[in-house]
């Protein structure tokens, strides 16, 4: 099959953008366009890792994770209002704060996000626009909250300090030559790419499933039936042919794959599910292990749709 290259852009897909841009790759003839990402890999990974229970609690025992962060940002806030508060809530509690303080579940996230990719006291006190010592105090539930992720750090960090290097479970090393610095912040930076790095470096797992699955399309001869074109971050793109034998065989061979246990003892396991369209823009979901019949009705529905768009064109 004769297939054009493909090209990735920086720009997300929420944007203006997004959809134009998504739009653009289509299916050659005969063929569908689909992927499957992981579904939360590094908060999966970090856990699975570091053993932290807030978020062992999160991907185990159903909490809403945004809320449970509320919990503890804003628990004065929360108790005020009467609602449940602190980091002992229940899952079913995380659901009321959902419901009840959307606003302040909202200003969670910038916390939790810039505490996820290195930020400090600084980026939380410019994101909620509160005093140095609020921000402060929010940074500080955050890392009580997930002792488990910054006492790993703090190993991890203290080894490398001894090595020179970060240490990855998965076998990479990070050299670390800037924990020696005079410059304290030179070595804030490095700390801060290198904890990063410690659960972010687990991206090689989608690169070694598709190693694994390439090898299996080869085996059982689906090489012009199955092609995969490209990758993004966590996420595999393919070409499948257009028919729903070869897509349940894609479905029911590419997730175990992508899926497998990476540590020995793992008791958090890793998700992923295949999206299913014509192009790039219009994709459907279908779970894992799901019957011909059904992705039948998924393709005539992805057919249908693209039928209403070139007819709105």
């Amino acid at each position: 099959m004769n297939t054009p290259h493909s090209y990735t852009t920086s720009w997300p897909s929420s944007s203006k953008y997004g959809k134009l841009i998504k739009g653009l790759f289509l299916a050659p003839e005969g063929y569908i366009y689909a992927g499957s990402d992981y579904n939360a890999l590094e908060p999966r990974v970090a856990a699975i890792i570091s053993k932290d229970i807030a978020l062992r609690k999160i991907l185990l025992e159903g909490y809403d994770s945004h809320s449970l962060y509320t919990s503890v940002y804003f628990e004065d806030e929360l108790r005020e209002r009467g609602l449940p508060n602190g980091p002992d809530i229940t899952a079913a509690e995380s659901l009321i704060i959902k419901e009840e303080a959307p606003d302040l579940r909202q200003n969670s996230k910038a916390v939790t996000f810039a505490m996820a990719y290195g930020g400090t006291h600084i980026t939380v006190a410019k994101s909620l626009g509160v005093s140095k010592e609020r921000a402060e105090e929010i940074v500080s539930s955050y890392h009580a909250l997930h002792s488990g992720i910054t006492d790993y750090y703090n190993i991890k960090t203290t080894e490398a300090e001894e090595d020179g290097y970060y240490s990855i479970e998965n076998g990479l090393r990070l050299k670390a030559p800037g924990l020696l610095s005079l410059d304290q912040v030179v070595v804030e930076k490095t700390m801060r790419s290198a904890t990063n790095a410690l659960f972010q470096g687990f991206g090689m797992l989608t690169v070694e499933s598709m190693n694994k699955f390439q090898q299996q399309i080869e085996d059982a001869d689906m090489h012009f039936r199955v092609q995969m074109i490209n990758t993004i971050h966590d996420a595999v793109y393919l070409y499948v042919e257009d028919d729903a034998d070869t897509i349940k065989w894609v479905n029911d061979t590419l997730m175990p794959t992508m899926c497998t246990e990476f540590v020995d003892g793992q008791d958090i396991p890793l998700e992923a599910e295949l999206d299913i369209g014509y192009s790039w823009l219009q994709q459907v979901t279908i779970a894992n292990g799901v019957d011909t019949d059904n992705i039948a009705s998924v393709l005539a529905e992805c057919a249908e749709e693209e039928d209403k768009d070139a007819d709105d064109e």
